[in-house]
């Protein structure tokens, strides 16, 4: 009896353990393709073999998962840093902030946005919590709670369901941009 893995696309004689690659020009590959051309022989196809594979399949699988939620938080973040910086523009063209303090909360939010474009909203937060004297109270409470949020949503859980965006609007109540 052979198994095949399909992570590492080795062939395994159940019986000795023999691991080997597909295509190997050896006996051992000779009598599996003898093995299998005989009637009512199947092969069993197996994720992986060994804990080694199981590490590496798994390593591999949290790599990959950790790529596409990297691609939908810098996504996130454009779409965020587009949305807060008209937010911001608005809350002055509305005078609900002085253009001192507009000025003030661009230059020192100029971090933050860099931080949350490049996909990394932990940091971001980290910035904004040390340099919260640098900005209007208002403006730094509406974002700081919309960042903990996504934060929350994108790497601490999935709390309902849908994009880490969509769950922050959610918890926050709105998007500093609906406001």
């Amino acid at each position: 009896m052979y198994q095949f893995s399909n992570f590492s696309g080795k062939i395994k004689n159940a019986s000795t353990n023999e691991i080997f690659p597909e295509g190997e020009d050896s006996q051992r590959y000779l009598d599996f393709l003898e093995w299998r051309s005989q009637s009512g022989n199947t092969i069993d196809f197996l994720d992986y073999f060994n804990p080694e594979e199981t590490y590496d399949y798994n390593f591999d699988q949290s790599r990959r998962q950790e790529v596409t939620n990297y691609d939908q938080r810098r996504s996130d973040g454009l779409e965020y840093s587009k949305n807060n910086r008209a937010w911001l523009k608005t809350k002055l063209d509305f005078e609900e902030i002085s253009e001192p303090e507009y000025l003030s909360a661009t230059d020192a939010l100029i971090e933050v946005r860099d931080q949350i474009e490049s996909g990394d909203w932990v940091k971001a937060k980290q910035f904004l919590e040390t340099n919260e004297q640098l900005i209007n109270s208002s403006v730094y409470e509406t974002m700081h709670a919309f960042i903990s949020a996504y934060v929350t949503a994108s790497y601490e859980s999935s709390l309902m369901g849908g994009s880490a965006l969509e769950q922050a609007s959610q918890i926050v109540g709105n998007r500093p941009n609906d406001r």
